[in-house]
């Protein structure tokens, strides 16, 4: 009885050491609104905001909430969001993929306000670099801005750091917020950079590309509530044309080679001349998060056909979006290259020696499509 009740006791004994042990916090980062007093803190402030965007551009949110819904894509055969095709009343404030782009993009846009907020009291070593930090900085906050605005309507309009709880939050005009996207990307094309030495960051031609777009969008529906201006066309003219007089881009002799997943950091691949601003994934397991996944949301479900077993060549199949009648009939088949390489409209068979004699295993049209840009 002894010898139990000791055991008893000294498991015990463990157990309320384990605790104290557990209990015991140790600040690891004293990382504060401080940060952003350092040269190093706003560059990497810069950096956390670019990251937002693969949080969204890389995920079935960013897909669901750009393509359904539109007159090119409605929905494939899986996933948990088809309302965001049907507008059926699932599609409300409390839809998840609703939700973490609110938080998201706000996120980005509270870090580049206190980036904005303390960008004139650090001293970098380079007057030079603080202007293009301060050029992207206008650029991320009007980037996140514009896409709220597309998918919300009226929002809250912050052009300040947040640094103490805030709960009340009013809704601007929408005319307003237009107003404030287009200031902030004037400043970031008088700021910016035609080339930057860390590819992915806004250069001038990515300001002036979103510019254009604002000034488009501004002007093309709903203008009163826009707050649509006469020379917004004329501004969107001014400001595509700068693009294309840059000599910074230009249309891919091979149309197909766009798709290239292997062009980014490869000396005798370089990017390609067609992209003005890309979302950076990377490699590195400590920084690539999930990675980017798009492109397996356009997949069909090949590998439950006859002679077909999965592979790495041919992806996984989501199966998330299809594009519309109105998305393929666009194409003149004859002449248009595009209809081939923005399609996958045949798969090489994956399995079984008498499939393979076969040249292609060819499936309906109609759900074979794989990818469209």
């Amino acid at each position: 009885m002894k010898i139990k009740i000791f055991s008893l006791i000294l498991g015990l004994g463990f157990i309320a050491t384990a605790c104290d042990k557990y209990l015991e916090e140790e600040m690891v980062s004293k990382a504060g609104y401080d940060y952003y007093s350092t040269e190093k803190g706003i560059s990497d402030g810069l950096n956390a905001a670019y990251s937002q965007l693969k949080e969204f551009y890389g995920h079935e949110r960013g897909m669901t909430m750009t393509e359904l819904g539109t007159d090119e894509y409605m929905n494939g055969a899986d996933g948990s969001h088809k309302f965001f095709n049907y507008y059926t009343t699932d599609l409300n404030p409390f839809a998840s993929f609703a939700n973490e782009l609110w938080t998201q993009f706000y996120l980005g846009i509270n870090i580049c306000n206190t980036v904005i907020d303390n960008m004139p009291k650090v001293k970098f070593v380079s007057s030079a670099t603080q202007e293009i930090r301060m050029g992207e900085a206008y650029y991320m906050r009007a980037f996140y801005y514009f896409t709220l605005l597309r998918q919300y309507g009226s929002i809250p309009l912050k052009l300040n750091g947040t640094t103490a709880p805030e709960r009340e939050f009013k809704r601007a005009p929408v005319a307003e917020i237009y107003e404030q996207i287009i200031s902030d990307l004037n400043i970031a094309v008088s700021k910016l950079p035609a080339t930057q030495s860390n590819y992915g960051r806004a250069t001038k031609g990515a300001a002036d590309h979103l510019l254009a777009l604002v000034y488009l969008t501004r002007a093309s529906a709903e203008v009163d509530i826009r707050g649509a201006q006469p020379g917004d066309l004329d501004s969107a003219i001014v400001h595509s044309e700068a693009i294309i007089n840059s000599g910074k881009y230009a249309l891919e002799a091979d149309y197909s080679s766009i798709f290239n997943f292997y062009m980014s950091n490869k000396a005798d691949n370089p990017n390609s001349k067609e992209v003005i601003f890309s979302v950076q994934n990377s490699l590195d397991p400590l920084l690539r998060g999930s990675g980017n996944r798009c492109h397996l949301y356009f997949l069909m479900e090949y590998d439950t056909k006859p002679g077909m077993l999965r592979d790495i060549a041919n992806g996984r199949p989501w199966k998330r979006l299809m594009p519309t009648d109105y998305t393929i009939d666009n194409y003149n088949r004859k002449i248009d290259s595009r209809f081939i390489r923005n399609l996958r409209w045949r798969i090489i068979a994956t399995m079984q020696p008498q499939f393979r004699k076969k040249e292609m295993v060819h499936l309906n049209l109609r759900l074979e499509i794989l990818l469209f840009i």
